[in-house]
């Protein structure tokens, strides 16, 4: 077996899995109906106000479609309520130009994540300076 047979594993027939007209609407269905408390919206809030003292200006429109995202990953972590670390997955929506990524990665990771994972990605961070310093 070679390496490249043996990385694509034993199963190299097997189907995608699909989902039907109905399925999809129904899965649609149940996002909507998950709950969005005042926290989330609170969070976003700042994270908007953020963005423009950095200069980046997501439209009003692409913050209201990402509740759908947000609804959605609640419901495929088996939640009926969106937490704020959900927000965390904003931080590949929100940037509009490859240079504003990073930034919006800050912004979005301090409101959504809790002061030792914050803390933690700092230090990964500077590790990560230090490593391409030397």
């Amino acid at each position: 077996m070679n390496f490249v047979s043996m990385m694509k594993g034993t199963g190299q027939n097997q189907v995608m899995p699909s989902m039907t007209m109905d399925e999809l609407v129904q899965l649609q269905f149940f996002t909507d109906m998950v709950t969005i408390p005042d926290e989330v919206y609170e969070t976003l809030s700042k994270i908007r106000n953020e963005l423009r003292d950095e200069g980046i200006r997501p439209s009003d429109r692409r913050f209201k479609q990402s509740l759908s995202i947000l609804q959605a990953k609640a419901l495929i972590n088996q939640r009926q309520v969106v937490k704020v670390d959900d927000i965390i997955i904003l931080e590949n929506a929100l940037w509009e130009t490859v240079d504003q990524k990073e930034n919006v990665s800050l912004i979005v990771r301090s409101h959504a994540q809790d002061v030792v994972t914050r803390k933690l990605d700092t230090i990964q961070e500077e590790v990560k300076e230090i490593f391409s310093s030397m």
